[in-house]
């Protein structure tokens, strides 16, 4: 197969150049590596969706049994849970708090704690969320994350502000 280049240039006189770029015999091998590689990389990508939904399912099977030990302590702030999953060896815990105050609320930390069956806190993490105050009527999303324990079966929310203080 040859393909026809035009080289402008001054120097040249014969504008017309022909390059000989591959033989029709030797495109045939391209062609079949390219579609081995392509069915390799199909095979691949549906490989990986599969593991990929298997731990999605995993996670929101575990998640399950983490329940809320009780509503969130928030003072005079209220906070809803959007989600809560277990995976790759962390809990994470993420939703939206609201300020119905008629005033701006400065530093505003979540605070998760991870309890054992007997309500024993075995674990505590501590996050600034998502905007740093929170004036009047705002909402914020949080996310906390927190290493897995296998003894972990509640778990605890709260808003404080960073000396450890309830907001009130």
């Amino acid at each position: 197969m040859c393909v026809p280049i035009r080289i402008e240039m001054d120097s040249i006189s014969d504008n017309s150049v022909f390059v000989q770029i591959a033989s029709k015999q030797s495109v045939r091998p391209l062609r079949k590596a390219a579609g081995v590689a392509l069915a390799a990389f199909a095979l691949l990508v549906l490989g990986l969706a599969a593991v990929g939904a298997k731990t999605v399912m995993s996670s929101i099977g575990n998640a399950g049994d983490l329940r809320a030990a009780s509503a969130p302590v928030t003072g005079a702030l209220q906070a809803s849970v959007g989600s809560i999953s277990r995976a790759d060896g962390y809990i994470t815990v993420a939703g939206t708090v609201v300020n119905p105050l008629n005033r701006t609320t400065p530093t505003v930390n979540a605070v998760l704690e991870i309890l054992d069956r007997s309500g024993k806190t075995i674990a505590v993490e501590e996050s600034v969320i998502a905007y740093r105050s929170l004036h009047a009527s705002e909402s914020s999303p949080f996310t906390i994350m927190t290493p897995d324990a296998k003894e972990a079966s509640q778990y605890r929310l709260s808003f404080r502000r960073p000396d450890g203080a309830m907001i009130e």
